[in-house]
């Protein structure tokens, strides 16, 4: 085995959490437990509400910074107490890596840099970018918080000496938004956790689809309007729907009669369960950097029926382990919906080429390899 290396995450949420699904949060997880794995000394630190200090099983000591103030991406006192924590960890010992993933601690990130070899930012998607494909009115109601996000992703930016993004798209995107910047990045998806084997059950509910939330990017008007299309239609379709906290369209799937369970979070068991079991995960979005349960479904032999947005086409190839749809009419997403329905062989082609896909590009084994050997070239200069 190499040499271990001695590495700092931070992340702004609980990776730990009961249902915990916030992206940056979850990939950091399975990434420091897969570094674990490999034999390195692994800290993972996070702004917490609370005071509290926890240890994980796999072998990664996590340390919750109390905040008290601002538990939000990019709060001021969160950054604040992260860096003074940070700041004190490295007057007793000076790591080889510092992680930040995401841009929510950048300030954290960009204070406490000199007291490590290398510093590493995990690009979770461009802040500013994302905020301006919002509605008019979510933008105006989060700009705040994403002005702030942005401020901390330049100084993330400017002081990491190797950039990791989760698709090509983003750091692009990082490229054009950042044109003075020195940037030397890598496109390395987060990996399947470890502990997942593939999913044994081969069958599924035909009826039923599967749609998970993340604020107003994702369409769940235009979902819940292509599942009443159907069922005027007297096709029977079920469907559950995980983090849309939005009770206007629990009323409006009550209204219109349908068969829709909501769900904030449920137990990976569960989730997995219903991961393998769907007909197809739904995903029609107005912007993703990166849309971690498109791969994992597919991981559990489940293709996606997805908008047409440049990331999502890094894995989802239309017709061939998925179906992409460059409209918002909702018959055209019904008519999806029926397709994969009504004809078995073609979703299960798709869900068996969506898993080989998955399996081979984004095993915890193939990204800890790619990550790790990234680190060592930072930390020598590369």
């Amino acid at each position: 085995m190499s040499e271990s290396l001695s590495l700092m995450y931070i992340v702004p949420h609980d990776p730990l959490a009961p249902g915990a699904r916030l992206g940056s949060s979850v990939n950091t997880r399975e990434l420091a437990i897969e570094m674990a794995a490999r034999g390195h000394d692994v800290t993972l630190v996070y702004s917490y509400t609370g005071n509290r200090h926890q240890l994980v099983d796999e072998g990664v000591r996590v340390f919750a910074v109390p905040n008290h103030a601002y538990p939000c991406v990019g709060g001021w006192t969160a950054n604040t107490a992260v860096a003074r924590f940070l700041s004190d960890i490295g007057r007793t010992r000076k790591g080889d890596v510092i992680d930040a993933r995401g841009a929510g601690l950048g300030w954290a990130f960009h204070r406490s840099s000199p007291l490590w070899h290398a510093c590493v930012f995990h690009a979770v998607d461009v802040g500013l970018t994302e905020w301006r494909s919002l509605p008019l009115r979510s933008r105006v109601a989060s700009a705040p918080r994403y002005f702030m996000s942005a401020y901390n992703e330049r100084l993330s930016v400017e002081v990491a000496d190797w950039i990791v993004v989760d698709t090509i798209s983003v750091g692009r995107e990082l490229e054009r938004i950042y044109p003075g910047a020195s940037i030397r990045w890598a496109a390395l998806p987060p990996p399947i956790p470890r502990s997942w084997t593939p999913w044994k059950g081969k069958s599924y509910d035909k009826s039923h689809l599967l749609f998970i939330g993340a604020g107003p990017r994702r369409d769940i008007a235009l979902f819940l309007q292509a599942l009443r299309l159907l069922s005027k239609q007297g096709i029977l379709v079920r469907a559950t729907v995980l983090r849309e906290e939005r009770w206007r369209f629990r009323e409006l799937a009550s209204n219109w009669g349908l068969k829709v369970r909501f769900a904030s979070t449920l137990p990976e068991t569960e989730m997995r369960e219903v991961l393998a079991g769907s007909c197809a995960f739904v995903l029609p979005s107005h912007r993703e950097a990166y849309c971690r349960s498109v791969i994992e479904a597919a991981y559990h032999g489940t293709p996606s029926i997805v908008s047409d947005l440049a990331p999502v086409r890094e894995f989802v190839h239309d017709g061939q382990n998925g179906i992409v749809i460059a409209s918002w009419d909702p018959h055209d997403w019904a008519r999806a919906f029926l397709l994969l329905m009504q004809d078995p062989d073609l979703r299960n082609r798709l869900g068996g080429a969506a898993q080989d896909m998955a399996t081979q590009n984004y095993s915890a084994e193939r990204i800890g390899t790619l990550t790790e050997q990234g680190y060592r070239d930072a930390l020598a200069g590369g």
